[in-house]
């Protein structure tokens, strides 16, 4: 992925990085395979390194939608988690991360306040459950 990023002159703590990862439908946000990256090109019918970065602003557009920025939003989470280890939650500060990632876009009101809460109980909250990540989305409509 760091060479991929390189290639289309993209920071790899950039929104476009987890847009590219989720299209791509990687395994990790830090990878990507050969296979994924085929698949990932047709299906945003990119071709070259030119023709990814071409794609970008419509990304972009397309994670603005409900549907595609919910599905968007719950892959996110999957990233963060060990499936190797069967981890069924996110680190606080992962969880804080990938937050602050999966909305550089759009933050909703309460984001702060949110962020906020996590940082100052580290004793009280030690890890996001699946549950409470997509709760949290929910509670935004």
């Amino acid at each position: 992925m760091e060479r991929l990023c390189n290639d289309l002159y993209v920071d790899s703590t950039e929104f476009l990085v987890l847009l590219l990862a989720w299209k791509f439908q990687a395994a990790t946000i830090c990878k990507v395979t050969r296979k994924e990256f085929f698949h990932g090109c047709k299906t945003v019918s990119a071709d070259s390194i030119d023709g990814i970065c071409a794609r970008f602003p419509s990304l972009l557009t397309e994670a603005k939608q409900e549907d595609k920025f919910k599905n968007l939003y719950q892959l996110t989470s999957q990233f963060g988690q060990d499936s190797e280890e069967g981890q069924q939650s996110l680190h606080r500060e992962i969880a804080i991360t990938l937050w602050k990632l999966v909305f550089t876009q759009n933050g909703p009101p309460v984001f702060d306040q949110w962020l906020n809460f996590l940082t100052e109980n580290p004793l009280r909250i030690k890890g996001i459950s699946r549950g409470t990540w997509n709760m949290f989305l929910l509670s935004l409509r």
